[in-house]
């Protein structure tokens, strides 16, 4: 399979898991991805206009959850391998995951970002959720998580195991609860 379709396959995988955390039911889909899964947003902003309705690698296909995705700017990742440890945050190669990290945070322009990681050979590293750390404080009902600050970028954030996030938080509090500094 080629990486593009690893890609969708894993988009389909957390839009099937953000639909059961909005409904906490298996068998409705109140989200999905967007079939460009966010080129068009690309685009749209190169040229100067607004991508906001069709940014990230998700859509929302029910109003009522609307509020979370005017909020949130959504990717996912599925990558080969990772660098948990990004001592050098410069040395491009072997920090593919901060690099990652660095364009979900640009093109969410406004918006919140996170971003949805599976590491595909690796099994040992569990799916997980990355979440900025700098200009939002999120109240998480979770009992840990990994802090990464660098000294000299504005591209801190934090590493949620995705199932902790999805058991531990409900998404309209999750919502209402987001605080700007």
């Amino acid at each position: 399979m080629n990486s593009k379709n690893i890609g969708n396959s894993y988009e389909r995988e957390i839009a099937k898991k953000l639909s059961k955390w909005f409904t906490g039911n298996d068998n409705e889909l109140v989200c999905w991805r967007h079939v460009s899964s966010g080129s068009i947003g690309t685009i749209r902003k190169k040229k100067g206009l607004s991508g906001n309705n069709v940014d990230g690698d998700f859509q929302c296909l029910d109003s009522t959850y609307e509020s979370f995705f005017n909020k949130f700017y959504m990717d996912s990742k599925s990558l080969t391998d990772i660098n948990l440890f990004m001592i050098n945050p410069k040395n491009q190669k072997s920090n593919k995951l901060l690099n990652e990290w660095k364009k979900v945070v640009k093109d969410a322009d406004d918006k919140i970002p996170i971003m949805f990681v599976k590491v595909r050979d690796d099994r040992s590293i569990p799916e997980f959720i990355m979440l900025p750390d700098d200009d939002v404080s999120i109240p998480l009902n979770i009992d840990s998580f990994i802090k990464y600050d660098f000294l000299d970028m504005n591209y801190n954030f934090i590493l949620i195991l995705q199932d902790d996030f999805f058991r531990s938080n409900n998404w309209e509090d999750f919502v209402k609860q987001i605080k700007f500094y």
